[in-house]
């Protein structure tokens, strides 16, 4: 479901073609994939909506990157959910970066496996990140 929802496999982040199970030539230039856990420390939190697919691994590429060096703006961006939020992984948006695909901005991914673009950020869609209901 997580590779449906990812279209041709696309990295969320950088937009790199991960790999393509329709064409064998692709893989030998497709990068790494991994199934990203958005609470982290937390493996077994298989929900659809807990799940984006990164480039590389823990120890490279996107992954790496929004994992160990960029944690404020992974939060921010929805790529990296605080574990007080992990009932909420569907009610908070994620930034994807596809735009091959034609798909730039926010979205909300549903445990059914959908993803639903938001027309705007989640602050003027009165998503907050800190799982307190808005007025």
């Amino acid at each position: 479901m997580i590779d449906a929802r990812s279209r041709d496999l696309h990295c969320v982040c950088c937009d790199a073609r991960l790999y393509a199970a329709a064409d064998m030539r692709l893989l030998v230039s497709a990068t790494m994939v991994s199934a990203h856990h958005r609470i982290l420390q937390n493996r077994r939190d298989n929900r659809l909506s807990n799940l984006i697919l990164l480039a590389g691994s823990g120890s490279r590429g996107c992954h790496w990157q929004w994992h160990s060096r960029e944690r404020a703006e992974a939060e921010r961006l929805g790529y990296i959910v605080r574990h007080g939020l992990a009932a909420d992984t569907a009610r908070i948006p994620v930034y994807y970066n596809q735009p091959s695909l034609g798909r730039v901005g926010w979205h909300r991914l549903t445990d059914d496996g959908d993803l639903i673009h938001l027309d705007a950020p989640p602050e003027a869609c009165a998503i907050d990140l800190t799982g307190e209901p808005s007025e």
